[in-house]
C-alpha cells in the first residue's frame, strides 16, 4: 500500500503543476492586454515628432504649389474678363481712377471700388469693372481672391460681392492700369508680352500673396510665374498707405522689376 501511495503522489504532483500553469494562463488572459511602459511611450512619441518634423515642410511646399496654381487659374479668368471687356469698349482696358495722370496713386490699384472718400466717389475702380455687380465679365468674383492671401481682404469679407457706395473694397490682385505707369500712354488689350496687366496684391506687405514671387498676367493674356529670389518686393512694400509722391517712385520700380525674367 505504501508503494502505491508513493506512486500516486508522484503522478499527482505534475498534474498539480499543470493545473497551476493553466490557471496562471487564464488569469493573464482575463487580465486584458498589457499597456505601454513609460519608455515605450516616450520612444513612440519621439518617432512621431521626428516624422512630423520631416513631413511638415514637404506638406507646406505642396500646399503652396497648389495655391500658386489656383492663383494662376484666377489670373486666366481675369484675363478672359479683360478680353471680353475690351471687345465691348474698342480694345480698351477698364479705367482706373487711382492710375490716372491727375491722381496717380498706384498703391491703391488693388481696389475694386473707389469708395466715398474721394472726389470721384461711388464708382467702380480698375478690375472692379469686371466683377459680377458691374460688368459681369468674369464667371464669378472668386477669381479676385487668392488662397495664399495673408492680409485683411479675404473673400469672406465680401460675401455679397463688391458694392459701390460703401467703403473702398479691395481684391487680392493688383491692376497695372489702363495707362502705362512709365510712358503715361493709354494701353490697349493687344499689348506685348512685356506689359504686365495684373499681378499679385502689392498694396502692403501682407497683400503680397506668395512672398517668394508672383503670378503675372501679360499683355498677350498669358500667365507666368515670376520668382523673387531675394524676396525684394516683400522687403520694400510698406505696411500701410504712403504719400502719393512716394508711391509713384516705389511702384514704378516694382512694375519694372516684374517685367524681368
Amino acid at each position: 500500500m505504501e508503494v502505491l501511495a508513493g506512486r500516486l503522489t508522484r503522478i499527482e504532483m505534475p498534474m498539480a503543476r499543470h493545473r497551476d500553469m493553466l490557471a496562471s494562463r487564464r488569469f493573464r488572459a482575463n487580465a486584458g492586454p498589457r499597456g505601454f511602459t513609460l519608455l515605450e511611450l516616450l520612444i513612440t512619441l519621439s518617432v512621431v515628432a521626428i516624422l512630423i518634423a520631416l513631413l511638415t515642410p514637404a506638406l507646406g511646399a505642396a500646399r503652396e504649389t497648389a495655391q500658386r496654381l489656383a492663383c494662376a487659374s484666377n489670373l486666366y479668368g481675369i484675363g478672359t474678363g479683360l478680353g471680353l471687356y475690351a471687345k465691348d469698349y474698342r480694345d480698351r482696358l477698364p479705367p482706373s481712377y487711382f492710375g490716372s495722370a491727375t491722381v496717380n496713386r498706384p498703391q491703391e490699384m488693388m481696389a475694386a471700388t473707389i469708395g466715398f472718400t474721394e472726389q470721384v466717389a461711388n464708382k467702380w475702380e480698375g478690375l472692379g469693372w469686371l466683377s459680377s455687380r458691374a460688368g459681369g465679365y468674369v464667371d464669378c468674383d472668386r477669381c479676385f481672391f487668392c488662397a495664399s492671401h495673408r492680409g485683411n481682404h479675404d473673400r469672406e469679407n465680401y460675401p455679397k460681392g463688391f458694392t459701390v457706395g460703401t467703403d473702398r473694397s479691395y481684391m487680392n490682385y493688383h491692376y497695372g492700369g489702363h495707362i502705362d505707369p512709365a510712358t503715361r500712354r493709354v494701353r490697349m488689350i493687344d499689348s506685348p508680352w512685356s506689359t504686365i496687366f495684373v499681378t499679385d496684391g502689392l498694396r502692403t506687405k501682407s497683400d503680397f500673396n506668395h512672398v517668394t514671387g508672383a503670378n503675372r498676367l501679360h499683355g498677350d493674356l498669358s500667365v507666368s510665374w515670376w520668382r523673387d529670389q531675394n524676396e525684394w518686393i516683400g522687403s520694400v512694400l510698406p505696411h500701410s498707405e504712403i504719400p502719393a509722391n512716394q508711391q509713384q517712385t516705389l511702384y514704378l520700380q516694382i512694375w519694372q522689376a516684374l517685367v524681368q525674367e
